[in-house]
């Protein structure tokens, strides 16, 4: 056993250290001829020189976003001047088309070397009439890139006059000169560093370019036409969702507010089961920490035991729990959470912590029933102010599912109506999270329940202080207290403080001997109650998009 272990570190040792095969490359050159056509139409042709330095590659790729087009067509692509069928084998060019168009070369592995590829495309519907004239806007070179260029000239030929001189906005780009020639547009510039790009825009005499606006420009403004409406069915449907709130709220019964004080709580307020009393003090609400502490409380009543079992392949501890006794418990929630537990088997007796969690996880739904029975019998509970509770947390959880299909629902709207149509789901989401606050802002327990709600949230705080050491134990010994500190949430901080003054280990718990380790009970204590706590762009133009190698 000790060699398998010692072969399963050595092998992950191998294989954290081994480095991953290390790539690097740059581009000496990132070229762009960009034609302005009737229409309002581009035709480009781009040329990347790639110097690959370390490692082996075998692919390349171009992403060119779709945004503010009607269409991009991929023309021609070459590598060192051969052209490439289109296809999906090696020496081939891949083109798949989403919101963006990617087009992926494939090529035979190959060392560090110096290559050229080429890529001819056609965007359909790139000018736009705006109020000062015809719009072109482009990025010339992808935003999207993890090497550097060293050198890049952009040209841009365009058939008309230009009304303003060209607007260039660069990111990452350590030097560049424009110059400018009868209908042309030259920019020529150096080290431009991982993921800079330049933006072109020119503009031009109204229906110079694009005698007829592009059809995404259409699509965006009877989108914003209709937007006033979107915005409306959403103001409507909150304010309807959030009158069916407060309408909710008129039938609760609000507790007074001169609930007597609790002032300092040093010891268990009352003879409350722990389970119960975490419960009181989280307004009513079972959890999983619940169910656990009920288990504590029972080890400590005698009726189950701990073992310590051998430790796992890295080390972590293993506990089993132990049935001792099988008379039954004296309340509900226990004799919920000993049935869950050993529920498998009439004979079965011990059952390993990781399958106590488990088991409690996924039939908790019985133990919460027992909790709120038993709160429901001792009058902790009043099912007025719990059927409020209640219809609040439904009717929030039914809005936020309807919310979260609206969403998928209207997803197939954005591509007509632009992000307007979100507003209805977000409107939804609105209203289920102001149910939820207004759920929040009530409590189904009675005016008895507040009361001692109170005194078991200020031991509560009492518990943490000790603790944290601000404060001493004065009553019990820190073992006695478990059971409340797991169901009132604080048992990492119990394992935490136990760990840092030993004390003597209850007789329900049988750790496995060993010199000089101490650590098993308060790691008992951990993780059985943490197993219980589930709880500056130019931008606005097409193109850019991504390149890379690999």
């Amino acid at each position: 056993m000790k060699v398998r272990v010692g072969l399963i570190l050595i092998a992950l040792a191998i294989l954290g250290a081994a480095p991953a095969a290390a790539k690097s490359y740059h581009a000496e050159r990132y070229d762009s001829t960009i034609r302005i056509l009737p229409g309002g139409h581009l035709e480009i042709t781009e040329t990347v020189e790639f110097q690959f330095e370390d490692g082996t590659f075998e692919r390349v790729f171009r992403d060119i976003p779709t945004r503010r087009t009607d269409e991009i067509q991929i023309v021609r692509a070459t590598m060192d001047g051969r052209e490439l069928p289109f296809g999906e084998g090696r020496d081939s060019v891949e083109v798949t088309r989403r919101s963006r168009v990617r087009v992926l070369w494939r090529f035979a592995p190959i060392a560090p070397s110096a290559h050229t590829f080429t890529l001819t495309y056609r965007v359909n519907g790139v000018a736009y009439p705006t109020a000062d004239g015809d719009l072109v806007q482009w990025r010339a070179l992808p935003n999207e890139h993890d090497y550097p260029i060293r050198h890049s000239a952009i040209e841009i030929q365009y058939p008309a006059a230009l009304t303003r001189q060209p607007q260039i906005a660069t990111r990452r780009v350590e030097d560049f000169d424009v110059e400018h020639g009868e209908r042309t547009v030259r920019i020529v510039s150096t080290d431009i560093s991982k993921n800079g790009w330049i933006d072109v825009s020119l503009t031009f005499e109204p229906a110079a370019v694009a005698a007829n606006p592009p059809d995404w420009y259409g699509r965006r403004e009877r989108a914003t036409a209709l937007a006033p409406r979107w915005m409306a069915a959403a103001g409507a449907i909150a304010l309807i969702g959030l009158v069916l709130l407060w309408a909710l709220r008129q039938s609760y019964d609000a507790p007074p507010r001169d609930l007597p004080g609790t002032g300092d709580v040093a010891a268990a307020p009352d003879q409350m089961p722990a389970a119960i009393a975490g419960a009181v003090a989280a307004n009513g609400r079972a959890s999983l920490e619940h169910a656990m502490a009920a288990l504590f409380a029972l080890a400590e009543r005698g009726e189950l035991e701990v073992r310590e079992d051998a430790k796992g392949v890295f080390g972590q501890r293993n506990f089993t729990l132990v049935r001792r006794q099988a008379m039954p418990p004296h309340a509900k929630h226990q004799q919920a959470a000993i049935e869950i537990v050993f529920r498998d088997k009439h004979d079965e007796t011990s059952v390993s912590l990781n399958r106590v969690r488990s088991r409690l996880t996924r039939h908790f739904s019985r133990f919460k029933t027992a909790v709120y029975e038993e709160m429901l019998e001792t009058g902790l509970i009043d099912r007025d102010r719990q059927r409020v509770y209640a219809r609040y947390g439904a009717v929030s959880l039914s809005i936020l599912l309807i919310g979260l299909v609206a969403f998928g629902g209207m997803a197939v709207l954005v591509n007509q109506y632009q992000g307007w149509p979100m507003l209805i789901p977000a409107a939804l989401l609105i209203v289920a999270l102001a149910g939820f606050i207004f759920q929040a802002a009530t409590t189904p327990l009675s005016n008895e329940g507040l009361r001692r709600r109170q005194r078991w949230r200020a031991y509560q705080k009492h518990l943490k202080d000790v603790a944290g050491q601000k404060l001493h134990l004065t009553t019990d010994s820190p073992a006695q207290v478990l059971p409340f500190a797991v169901s009132l949430g604080l048992a990492p901080a119990w394992a935490k403080f136990i760990q840092s003054r030993p004390v003597a280990v209850p007789a329900w718990f049988q750790a496995i001997a060993a010199h000089g380790d101490d650590g098993a009970f308060p790691a008992f204590i951990g993780s059985g109650g943490a197993g219980a706590h589930g709880h500056s762009a130019a931008g606005g133009g097409a193109g850019g998009g991504a390149s890379g190698a690999s």
